[in-house]
């Protein structure tokens, strides 16, 4: 675990695909395994999205199809989406 990352005091903090602002994403067909993620977004504008994930550097992320970069930080992982 990054040395960094704030980890969940309680069970409340812990990753919940539904806390995100509907107004400005939708989330559709999350599938969650070990060592995968996958999740269709319907971004409503161009915002940076913080998944409540610890980093990992091996870590690769698609957007569209497409490898995009994952910035760590000390509350999980930002992810720039763009509305299309």
């Amino acid at each position: 675990m990054p040395g960094d990352f704030q980890k969940p005091k309680s069970f409340e903090e812990v990753a919940d695909w539904n806390k995100f602002d509907p107004q400005s994403l939708e989330i559709a067909n999350l599938y969650q395994k070990t060592g995968e993620i996958s999740l269709n977004v319907d971004a409503k504008k161009d915002l940076n999205v913080i998944l409540p994930l610890a980093y990992y550097p091996s870590w690769k992320a698609y957007v569209n199809g497409k490898n995009v970069n994952l910035v760590p930080s000390s509350k999980g992982v930002y992810l720039n989406l763009t509305k299309e």
